[in-house]
């Protein structure tokens, strides 16, 4: 087993389609997506309720520009730093490099209910050493959208 990590990003004001997040694998590990959920606190209302589209991809490509890169919190005590990057609300999203990133996962989520990516551990997404994982947000909000989100990983040597 590896070192678990999280990263999140809070209260972000997302107006504009983006990779909400980018894992980029260290070059001498493979990393492991155990969950991705996403959420926003700032449509209540029923009226208010939209569906976005959301796509999860894995391959090889540029990183994307726009956002931050928030420190992945280890789960273990003591453990050692994430030795990859993340990135989140990259709102000039990443560029595949010769068409190599693979889309693993899409689908439409309502706002209100969130989106949420726990697969059985024979379902998880794996990354290869170098490689990269994108949670792209393929459309913009109807309006803005106060966001929140955390993604979960495994980082194997």
């Amino acid at each position: 087993m590896g070192r678990i990590y999280t990263a999140v990003f809070s209260a972000v004001a997302v107006t504009a389609d983006q990779d909400l997040f980018e894992v980029n694998a260290p070059a001498t590990g493979m990393v492991v997506i155990h969950r991705v959920h996403i959420g926003q606190s700032s449509d209540p209302a029923d009226a208010e309720a939209e569906m976005l589209q959301i796509q999860l991809n894995r391959g090889a490509g540029s990183a994307g520009s726009g956002g931050t890169s928030p420190t992945a919190a280890p789960h273990s005590v003591g453990s050692a730093a994430f030795g990859g990057t993340v990135e989140v609300n990259n709102t000039t999203q990443s560029a595949e490099s010769s068409g190599a990133q693979t889309v693993i996962f899409d689908e439409c989520f309502n706002v209100q209910a969130g989106f949420y990516h726990e697969p059985a551990p024979e379902a998880r997404i794996v990354i290869p050493p170098s490689g990269i994982f994108i949670v792209n947000l393929l459309e913009p909000p109807a309006d803005e959208l106060t966001m929140s989100g955390s993604i979960t990983f495994e980082e194997l040597d």
